[in-house]
C-alpha cells in the first residue's frame, strides 16, 4: 500500500520535470507532453531495509534516460533544499512549475504521514532527510498558495526562444517581461507571430501565475497565451 501512493506523485515529478527539461515548459493541467519515455516501475525491494527500487526500462529508455537522470537529480535538490528551510526551498523553487510544487507536496505528504525518513539515492548523488526534517518539508510546501489570472497588456515584443520554449516582451514602461510559450501555441503560430509582430507594439495576452511562500515572499511567473494587433 505504502509502495503505491509514494510512487505515484513521485513518479508525476519526473515526468513534469522531464518535460521542463525537454521541451522547456509543461501544462499546468492535464497532461505532460508525450514524446518522452520516462516512465520508472518498481523492479527491486532492498533487502535488510525497507525500500524501493525503480528503474526506467522499455523503448527509447537508454535514448531517454539522461533526461530522466537530470530531472532526478534535480528533483532531490529541490527535495533537499525545501528540508533544509524557508530560503533554500524559495531560492530551489524559483523555476519550478506549479504543478510540480503541488506534486513534490503530494509526495512529502504520503513520507511524513508514514513518520518515515527520506532517503533517495540516484547514481553518485544521495541524500537522506530525518523524519521530523520531512515533516518540516511538507508543512513548508503545503503552506504555499498558488493563483493564476488572465491578462492582456500592451507590449513589444522582442522575440522567442524555440528550442527553450520561451518568450521575451517589454511592456509600455519599458519593464522586460519573459515566460514561458503556452503549450497551446504550435511552432507554426509562433512563427507567424515572430513574423507579425517581432519589435512591433502588439496586445500580448498573459496567464500569470503567484506563488505566495510561508514567509509572505511571492514569485510570478507568466505564460504566453497569444498575441493580437492592438487596439
Amino acid at each position: 500500500m505504502f509502495a503505491s501512493k509514494v510512487i505515484k506523485p513521485f513518479q508525476d515529478l519526473v515526468k513534469t520535470q522531464v518535460a521542463l527539461i525537454r521541451f522547456g515548459h509543461v501544462k499546468e493541467r492535464g497532461p505532460t507532453r508525450r514524446g518522452v519515455n520516462s516512465e520508472l516501475y518498481l523492479t527491486a525491494l532492498p533487502v535488510g531495509s525497507f525500500g524501493l527500487e525503480l528503474s526506467q526500462i522499455g523503448e527509447n529508455a537508454l535514448f531517454d534516460g539522461q533526461d530522466v537522470a537530470t530531472a532526478i537529480r534535480q528533483i532531490i535538490q529541490l527535495i533537499e533544499a525545501t528540508a533544509k528551510g524557508e530560503e533554500p526551498f524559495e531560492n530551489e523553487s524559483e523555476n519550478v512549475p506549479k504543478r510540480n510544487l503541488t506534486n513534490l507536496r503530494n509526495f512529502l505528504e504520503v513520507i511524513a504521514s508514514e513518520h518515515s525518513i527520506l532517503r533517495i539515492e540516484s547514481g553518485d548523488l544521495g541524500i537522506e532527510i530525518p523524519e521530523a526534517n520531512v515533516t518540516e518539508a511538507f508543512e513548508r510546501v503545503n503552506a504555499t498558495t498558488s493563483e493564476d489570472e488572465k491578462i492582456s497588456i500592451t507590449g513589444t515584443l522582442r522575440g522567442f526562444l524555440l528550442d527553450s520554449g520561451l518568450f521575451q516582451i517589454v511592456d509600455e514602461e519599458g519593464i522586460s517581461i519573459s515566460g514561458f510559450i503556452g503549450e497551446e501555441l504550435n511552432e507554426e503560430e509562433i512563427i507567424a507571430y515572430d513574423r507579425e509582430f517581432l519589435n512591433r507594439v502588439c496586445q500580448i495576452h498573459l496567464c500569470t501565475y503567484t506563488t505566495t511562500f510561508k514567509t509572505g515572499k511571492r514569485k510570478v511567473s507568466y505564460e504566453l497565451l497569444g498575441i493580437s494587433s492592438p487596439k
